[in-house]
């Protein structure tokens, strides 16, 4: 049976009386839970995204290849400081990423946005965000709300389906990061760090009742809230040995500097941050650019380049120079004013 009839069957089963079951069970379970966004409900639609599971492979396969893309781009950045240069890093970026984060990822944990629409086109990538990436925690949650909706269990007597857990796999990779960085297995005091106003409190808050559930200490505390001293950062009296950022870090250094207690501990190694400095790199929406330019082809293996053509929307910053625009050369900025109505023109950081 094909996933559009398995859909279809999702939607006849949604009779008025059911879906407002379902729909009122959603809302009770997320106000119980405290799983809101800000103060907006995290989830207003009964049907989760279905995948098959060939779907499910294409999307790894894919991944596999443009995350490797990824990492040779930065590799080369972090070896060549005119090829860094592409990816638009500011002075104060381009000092902290000169700091080893003492382990080898500069994005243990990240996010690639993309559409997946396979009747148009398949998968297209927006955005990789590899500075800190939200929803790992708060996909677990709905996920074990929706197998207890009503429908879902009309749903399962016919069809079987399974989740995609996501806190297991940010907690491993937290711990492989820490034991790079410490050469021990002693476990790590975790602190969740991040502004307390932030619409996403809530996942910090499940993200550190999961750690302690793994017998993981763990707080969640503001960049505001710690203190560096005697060569230990700290929140009061928690020895912090292990930040799980999620604090932006343009945001920790517009509003704390470049001494913030949490850059000094990083720069000394006297804590371990995940994600690290060095983040900032692809984070840049240039890195979408490096993949993309020409220039930087010889980088990439034939099946990392196929992907990328694939799968990553053509991308330039916008500078005064001729390109590559699939098989012709241009002028970057007539071609961009002539063709504006069809191009979208972002920031190279944070949102939009």
């Amino acid at each position: 049976m094909s996933l559009r009839e398995a859909i279809e069957s999702y939607h006849e089963l949604l009779t008025d009386e059911l879906a407002s079951e379902s729909f009122q069970q959603l809302e009770e379970q997320q106000r119980r839970r405290g799983l809101f966004f800000g103060g907006r409900p995290l989830c207003s639609v009964l049907r989760p995204r279905f995948l098959t599971r060939e779907q499910y492979h294409f999307l790894q396969s894919r991944m596999h290849l443009l995350l490797q893309a990824f990492d040779k781009a930065y590799l080369a950045a972090l070896a060549d400081k005119d090829f860094r240069s592409q990816f638009g890093l500011l002075d104060w970026e381009e000092e902290l990423v000169q700091y080893s984060p003492g382990f080898r990822d500069p994005s243990p944990t990240s996010r690639v946005d993309t559409f997946f629409v396979t009747e148009r086109g398949g998968l297209r990538l927006t955005e990789y965000n590899a500075d800190t990436p939200a929803s790992p925690a708060y996909n677990d949650a709905l996920s074990e709300m929706t197998y207890g909706l009503p429908v879902m269990r009309e749903f399962l007597r016919r069809y079987e389906v399974r989740p995609l857990p996501a806190r297991h796999s940010v907690l491993h990779t937290l711990i492989d990061a820490y034991q790079q960085w410490g050469n021990s297995h002693k476990p790590p005091r975790i602190a969740i760090l991040d502004w307390r106003e932030v619409p996403s409190f809530s996942e910090f808050v499940l993200f550190a009742e999961y750690f302690k559930s793994q017998g993981l200490e763990c707080i969640i505390t503001d960049p505001r809230e710690v203190e560096y001293t005697n060569g230990r950062l700290v929140a009061g009296d928690f020895h912090i040995t292990l930040i799980y950022k999620r604090v932006l870090i343009s945001e920790l250094i517009e509003r704390g500097g470049m001494n913030h207690p949490v850059v000094r501990a990083v720069r000394d190694g006297a804590v371990c941050m995940v994600n690290p400095f060095r983040c900032k790199i692809l984070h840049k929406k240039a890195s979408l650019a490096v993949l993309s330019d020409e220039r930087s082809a010889k980088l990439f293996n034939a099946a990392e380049r196929e992907a990328i053509a694939a799968h990553i929307p053509w991308t330039c910053r916008v500078e005064n120079r001729q390109a590559q625009y699939h098989d012709q050369t241009i002028d970057l900025i007539p071609f961009i004013l002539k063709h504006r109505e069809n191009l979208v023109l972002k920031p190279n950081d944070e949102y939009g």
